[in-house]
């Protein structure tokens, strides 16, 4: 599959084959096309070469309001809600918004509530000035909570990537390396250095 903007391809090759129910982390450095990847998976673009394809039918074929329902993701540059912690989780999936305790142990959101001072009825950020800021690895857990309220999540990419069942490294538009993080630590490859480099900035 290819994909492009209008000018040089973004996304050049990807032969990949993505787990049903897998939670997959992509990885790689800024502009190596992990967004435009994902939102090709959305269905909020289309390839400009090959095809997406879910269980071998075409993504086009698939009703899209359905197929949208039943995926989700975490973005490095996701938001920080100015919300109470729990409904910083539950905005997730809006008509179960009070029912969180299962994506909050999933995506480590009940770590960062046991650390809170009212616990997960904290006010989170300082946007509207009373809230308690928290590290940016404790946001993306809550980040990753929220992604993780979808009862049947797709797809997921966090910075806590040792959880995912598969990782795909991408570079300049193309996928470089694939497996869990402990099959590609052992290939002390681009993802090794990658995730020695952001570690501490999420500890």
């Amino acid at each position: 599959m290819d994909f492009s903007y209008g000018g040089p391809p973004v996304l050049r090759g990807i032969d990949q084959h993505l787990p049903s129910g897998a939670t997959v982390a992509l990885v790689g450095d800024h502009g190596s096309g992990k967004t435009t990847l994902v939102k090709l998976l959305c269905g909020f673009h289309r390839p400009t070469g090959g095809t997406v394809t879910v269980d071998g039918t075409p993504l086009t074929e698939l009703d899209a309001a359905a197929w949208r329902e039943r995926v989700t993701s975490a973005f490095q540059d996701f938001s920080r809600l100015p919300f109470l912690a729990r409904e910083a989780v539950g905005v997730g999936d809006v008509p179960r918004i009070h029912d969180i305790e299962q994506a909050a142990e999933k995506g480590g959101a009940a770590q960062v509530f046991a650390r809170l001072p009212e616990g997960e009825q904290t006010r989170l950020g300082k946007a509207l000035g009373d809230g308690v800021e928290l590290s940016g690895g404790r946001w993306q857990k809550i980040a990753l909570s929220r992604a993780f309220m979808r009862p049947t999540p797709l797809l997921a990419r966090f910075a806590t990537i040792r959880m995912a069942d598969l990782i795909v490294v991408l570079d300049g538009g193309q996928i470089i390396e694939c497996g869990t993080h402990a099959e590609l630590i052992d290939l002390a490859g681009r993802y090794a250095r990658l995730y020695d480099l952001e570690a501490s900035a999420y500890q």
